[in-house]
């Protein structure tokens, strides 16, 4: 998915309402959702998006979501946006967001620097047993 660049929930509503209308599924839901879970961790520089980030952590909460990456990385200060201004602006934009059930499916998640884009990529492994 992308995220709006302003400051705008609708789209988090809207993934709101589909996970709504299909409570007892299993998501992964991935892209730029071009706002922060944590400025004090996820942002250097540059004003925050306080409506799509507030927005974007009741989305979290109320779904059972998990961002991987930060689960993974509690500390860690690690951005996947950057901006060529100065001073640079950087910020943690791109997720991968899971259900709850299925988070010790994943056994990895990790930002690798992106060739030539603003933006780094953010690669998820699940592993998968078939019975």
């Amino acid at each position: 998915m992308y995220g709006y660049y302003h400051d705008d929930t609708s789209l988090l509503n809207a993934i709101n309402t589909i996970i709504l209308e299909n409570i007892d599924n299993t998501f992964i839901i991935g892209g730029d959702f071009n706002t922060i879970v944590n400025p004090l961790i996820d942002k250097k520089n540059g004003n925050a998006h306080k409506q799509g980030s507030k927005r974007l952590n009741e989305l979290l909460k109320d779904n059972e979501l998990i961002d991987v990456w930060r689960v993974k990385n509690p500390d860690t200060k690690m951005y996947t946006w950057h901006s060529n201004t100065n001073p640079p602006i950087l910020c943690r934009l791109d997720y991968f967001l899971v259900s709850n059930n299925m988070f010790n499916d994943v056994s990895e998640c990790n930002i690798s620097y992106g060739f030539k884009t603003d933006h780094s990529t953010v690669s998820m492994v699940i592993n998968t047993v078939s019975t």
